[in-house]
């Protein structure tokens, strides 16, 4: 799970450099994070934590399964 998320966003998110965030850097510390979270919940919230640094509004990860929902960025302007 962990890798193709990774990976979605490594091909397809355009604006890395424009968040001040080097992705490469950020794959093996938060892939050892995933492979340590024991729960669905916990891997959640290493994948979140991987987006929050974006700051982009439009950036969103959803679960519904469990009623959760994460936006990075502000909510408005």
């Amino acid at each position: 799970v962990f890798d193709v998320f990774w990976e979605s966003f490594a091909e397809n998110h355009a604006l890395f450099d424009l968040a001040g965030v080097d992705w490469g850097a950020q794959r093996a510390p938060a892939r050892a994070e995933a492979v340590r979270a024991g729960t669905p919940e916990a891997l959640f919230d290493v994948l979140t934590g991987l987006l929050a640094p974006l700051n982009d509004r439009h950036t969103t990860l959803v679960w519904p399964q469990a009623g959760r929902l994460f936006r990075s960025g502000p909510a408005s302007d």
